[in-house]
């Protein structure tokens, strides 16, 4: 933003619907030229808030995943990242692998199951419900402790994974802790993977494979995209970029392969 010559005012609702609105509503009033909204709530199409930007020709990128195709929108294709850690266990050779979503309602946790589910049919596996999973609180400062109640939980599950994707990085960490905290191994008794790429997972007590979302080239291109539509230019609305795994020791190759 600051190459192309623009100053940049930052605010934080905390995750409150209401504060969102009001901080968007005070910089339209303040004569801020646009808007990179990354929006606490969690539903698939725009707020009225934010329709209202748009009727108003009022130039604004959302970061936060939106499905409406006239919303402009930079960001990850969280259902392919899904696929893509589903698909990693699957040629390692894991059995039976559950999935850790987020809440019920979580918009983008839902997004990467279906690429969970997607993976599992695309390799001719039945969908087990029985080893998928919703955390039990909203709002991700409780992610880390929801994931740790759900690993505590494993070593009385009838059916117990050899892996699990968990939808976010905080979460998993939370699962992984609960699971060495009883004396289980990481990888060698569940492997897991992440989402997001945190640095903690990096740091963790058994470094933990994730799917990286690539924040810079999100943060680069909404600024480029916003700077093009507050100049009234014709341009693509919606930009999507592709995750990357990455590789850490909370996974490893078995020997044994499904038939």
């Amino acid at each position: 933003a600051y190459k192309l010559g623009y100053n940049v005012l930052i605010s934080n609702s905390s995750g409150e619907a209401e504060k969102e609105e009001a901080q968007i509503a005070r910089f339209r009033k303040s004569g801020v030229r646009g808007m990179i909204i990354a929006s606490m709530t969690h539903r698939y199409h725009a707020t009225p808030t934010i329709r209202r930007l748009l009727y108003a020709g009022y130039p604004f990128v959302m970061v936060s995943y939106n499905a409406d195709e006239d919303i402009p929108f930079v960001g990850s294709d969280h259902e392919l990242g899904g696929y893509m850690a589903t698909e990693y266990l699957i040629k390692l050779g894991y059995q039976r692998i559950g999935y850790v979503n987020g809440e019920n309602g979580n918009l983008v946790g839902e997004l990467r199951r279906r690429g969970y589910e997607r993976a599992h049919k695309e390799y001719g596996w039945r969908v087990d419900r029985r080893v998928m999973f919703h955390l039990r609180r909203r709002g991700e400062k409780y992610d880390y402790q929801s994931g740790y109640e759900i690993g505590k939980r494993f070593q009385r599950l009838e059916v117990k994974p050899d892996a699990f994707f968990v939808y976010n990085d905080l979460s998993a960490l939370g699962f992984e802790d609960a699971i060495l905290d009883q004396g289980l191994r990481v990888p060698d008794d569940v492997a897991i993977v992440g989402f997001d790429d945190i640095e903690r997972g990096e740091h963790a007590a058994v470094p933990l494979t994730t799917i990286r979302q690539p924040t810079d080239a999100i943060g680069r291109r909404a600024v480029e995209l916003l700077a093009k539509l507050t100049g009234g230019k014709d341009c693509p609305s919606r930009i999507i970029l592709k995750p990357e795994l990455i590789v850490r020791k909370s996974c490893v190759a078995r020997i044994k392969r499904r038939a």
